[in-house]
């Protein structure tokens, strides 16, 4: 009773190759990241090898293939050699309804957990992993605070890294500064977007970035570095501030003009939250998502290749 398959990872692309042709059945797959892209072009090891040769053999056999960034598609057009016409590219989305509770709200007491009310917070959240660029973050703090002191960053999430991130801030003498809160729930990460003074993606790899998705919605000026998907949804003075990857001057610049301008990082707010719902609402991406569906089982049954039930034989 089924049209066609839709598989998201390489993880579940083998059972999904062998649904398509046990049954007969177009398979549509998303490609969120791949191995290469997370290595900087690289492959190290067998296992490098292995899930990239899945990912390429998940992007052969199937109809179309959907990317969440015109970044991403460039990626698979170069790391698994898949012609520009069998991709699509339909961003991901987010629901603004978590922040638009806490509106109104009086969040002094929560702010109070991480910071005093005259101090700014920096705030990141997400995975703690070196391709999210943390390593940058912390090497810019001693440049942020040597013209606004008081500053507090909060760098949520978890992951292996946190170590040496903890250690690193202690090296730099900075540790007061940061706060590793590990990883937090969904009502204390929403929270920090609503009362953080920026919110801050260094990131070395990131096929589109939802996290500052995210932080548009909740009305928090953002700063993210210009790699892979972010560019595409942050844009220089009109949404935030984008700047260099893995360079903590860079990024200090980028949090030190957002500190310093409220009124413009205001306006940089109001914009990317607008841009936020209008082009990343989930109604827009789901129809986006079904024109695809129609457009895979319409050129399948067409084929001689797909299997056809006997309702679709008979019409």
């Amino acid at each position: 009773g089924f049209d066609l398959i839709h598989n998201h990872d390489w993880l579940s692309s083998f059972a999904a190759i062998d649904l398509k042709n046990d049954f007969r059945l177009p398979l549509l797959t998303t490609i969120h990241a791949t191995e290469k892209g997370r290595n900087q072009g690289n492959l190290y090891g067998d296992l490098q090898h292995a899930i990239h040769q899945a990912e390429w053999h998940a992007a052969f056999e199937s109809w179309r293939v959907i990317t969440c960034s015109r970044y991403m598609a460039w990626e698979v057009q170069t790391y698994f050699d898949l012609p520009p016409e069998k991709i699509d590219v339909i961003p991901n989305g987010i629901d603004p309804r978590p922040f638009d509770a806490l509106n109104g709200k009086d969040l002094s007491q929560f702010r109070l957990q991480f910071a005093q009310p005259d101090q700014p917070i920096i705030y990141y959240v997400g995975r703690i992993v070196p391709e999210k660029g943390l390593a940058a973050l912390v090497d810019s703090v001693p440049i942020v605070l040597r013209e606004w002191p008081g500053a507090k960053f909060v760098v949520a999430g978890g992951g292996a890294y946190l170590d040496d991130l903890r250690v690193k801030a202690h090296v730099l003498g900075v540790e007061d500064n940061i706060i590793f809160p590990g990883r937090v729930s969904d009502e204390v990460r929403d929270g920090l977007f609503k009362v953080a003074n920026v919110a801050v993606f260094p990131s070395l790899y990131e096929p589109f970035g939802i996290v500052a998705l995210e932080a548009m919605c909740a009305g928090t000026p953002v700063v993210v570095t210009e790699v892979g998907g972010l560019p595409e949804v942050v844009e220089l003075h009109r949404t935030g501030i984008t700047v260099k990857p893995n360079d903590p001057q860079s990024l200090a610049w980028g949090i030190l003009h957002t500190l310093k301008h409220p009124d413009w990082a205001a306006t940089r707010a109001e914009n990317a939250n607008r841009v936020a719902r209008a082009e990343f609402n989930w109604a827009r991406i789901a129809d986006q998502t079904t024109r695809v569906y129609h457009r895979v089982v319409e050129e399948a049954c067409a084929s001689d290749w797909a299997y056809k039930a006997p309702d679709v034989i008979a019409t």
